[in-house]
């Protein structure tokens, strides 16, 4: 015993963007979804990315991304699913939940 890991501290914001990368491209493959919604889900993806790659990324900005992207993922759920991306939106909400916690 006496081991720690660490690797929550860091909350590894690497794995984060690789994950929004993916998604960001990810994203014009979505059928049957509104540009429109297209559009802002992006916005909040990029609104993340740019805040875990400053050294000092403000929480309360991205906690306000996250209610976009989580209601996006929730919203279009079944058309996310058949992307080769659907058990990433899951994966990337969980980290940034717990970054953000």
């Amino acid at each position: 015993s006496g081991v720690i890991n660490t690797y929550n501290t860091t909350n590894d914001t690497s794995s984060m963007l690789d994950l929004i990368d993916k998604l960001l491209a990810s994203l014009p493959e979505i059928q049957g979804v509104d540009a429109e919604e297209i559009e802002n889900v992006k916005d909040d993806l990029e609104m993340v990315q740019e805040q875990l790659k400053t050294d000092n990324p403000k929480k309360n900005r991205i906690g306000k991304a996250l209610v976009g992207i989580k209601k996006f993922a929730g919203d279009f759920s079944m058309k996310l699913a058949v992307t080769l991306t659907g058990a990433d939106w899951g994966m990337l909400l969980q980290q940034l939940e717990n970054f953000i916690r």
